[in-house]
């Protein structure tokens, strides 16, 4: 064989075992990419275990929405998921947990891929995909006051979402392509009767901006005017969310709209209003880092430092630069940075979410206990913990 062939081959065998050991060492197990997150039943009345290869206690119907917390292998080398689920049984709502082969459980890319949009709290989430259909998961949603199980198929036929929104108090909702209002709870035909512009499903009266430029509320009825409700004003509103008191509206120039439409006697004194100008992104929230909840606000400048609200989290948040977006949970604050890499911060010594390791994030959404981060190729990575039953 001639020399030069001889030495080609070498190069080629070096280059392709420097491959396999790239391969190796960057691979996601299924593990990995799983745990924690949700996750569907994929098969009909699948039993969860105490322990792999245990009595089995309970059984799950298929499509039943559980979070995966933990995997691990069997001796049969069987991948298992340590899961949660819950369920309305004997008119309540129950949650179960145990482990379950994860062959029965669709989770990870199989199911978050593609994603477009995500909106997330306490309650769950809802996913809005790139082709424009929506998958939701997380607390059971109710129908026209009735338990309703099977969020995996909600919301099948709508193909044409433009956004989504996860409620405290009213379910899971949406806006379709020509800005109609889609939910999974009973709503006041007035909001469903005209084209939205642009929703918000934070606040208890939850709040929207119609196509014709007007602010209103669940109710459908126009909010009164206010000084700041300039000519226009609504029109260039990119952003809105609530909480208990305030809807606050993000313009295209930074300005933070705050809009109090109930005084709640456990809220905190809201920041500064006149204060917030050249933000790129606002968040609210409840939070319970001690006995006494607390309303919280972030607001992220353009220059990437974090204005925050009250002191447990702007001291949390002191030092942060290069930040695009924050998200307020229970007991910590996580931010999304400019190079698609996220940091967290616990409040008053509480633990922060983990999202070391977490790179290429292009969003981040979440609430109460968990955080979700859209990757750039559109799949989902989870961190924190969730529960089915109220706490």
């Amino acid at each position: 064989m001639d020399r030069s062939v001889k030495e080609l081959m070498k190069r080629i065998v070096v280059l392709m075992f420097i491959a396999i050991l790239f391969m190796s060492q960057n691979a996601v197990s299924e593990e990995q990419r799983t745990v924690p997150g949700f996750g569907f039943v994929n098969s009909k009345d699948v039993a969860v275990r105490y322990e792999p290869n245990g009595d089995h206690f309970t059984r799950l119907p298929q499509d039943t929405c559980v979070w995966i917390s933990d995997a691990r292998t069997d001796e049969k080398s069987v991948l298992w998921y340590r899961i949660h689920s819950g369920i309305y049984r004997e008119y309540a709502h129950k949650e179960y947990h145990g482990w379950m082969m994860a062959k029965f459980i669709d989770a990870g890319n199989d199911v978050w891929n593609d994603v477009a949009e995500v909106s997330a709290n306490a309650v769950g989430m809802i996913v809005r995909k790139k082709d424009g259909s929506v998958v939701i998961a997380g607390k059971q949603a109710t129908v026209h006051g009735s338990p309703w199980l099977n969020m995996r198929r909600w919301a099948e036929h709508i193909k044409d979402a433009r956004q989504v929104s996860v409620q405290y108090n009213r379910g899971y909702c949406l806006l379709d392509e020509n800005g109609y209002f889609h939910t999974t709870d009973p709503v006041n035909a007035a909001f469903l009767q005209q084209p939205l512009r642009m929703m918000e499903g934070r606040s208890d009266a939850m709040f929207a901006i119609t196509q014709d430029g007007k602010l209103i509320n669940y109710a459908g009825r126009e909010i009164e005017t206010k000084p700041w409700m300039a000519d226009g004003t609504l029109d260039r509103v990119t952003q809105m969310t609530g909480n208990d008191e305030y809807v606050l509206l993000l313009t295209d120039q930074g300005d933070v709209l705050a809009y109090e439409y109930q005084h709640n006697a456990l809220g905190t004194p809201p920041p500064d209003w006149q204060q917030w100008h050249h933000i790129r992104s606002v968040d609210t929230a409840w939070i319970k880092p001690g006995k006494t909840p607390l309303l919280s606000y972030t607001g992220v400048r353009m220059d990437g430092t974090v204005l925050a609200h009250p002191q447990q989290v702007s001291s949390a948040v002191s030092g942060w630069t290069e930040i695009k977006k924050a998200e307020i949970g229970r007991s910590w604050i996580a931010g999304l940075k400019e190079d698609g890499t996220c940091v967290s911060a616990g409040l008053e010594g509480k633990n922060p979410v983990d999202v070391s390791g977490w790179t290429d994030i292009v969003d981040i959404e979440g609430g109460g206990d968990y955080l979700v981060g859209v990757k750039r190729d559109g799949t989902l990575v989870f961190s924190g913990s969730f529960s089915f039953v109220d706490q």
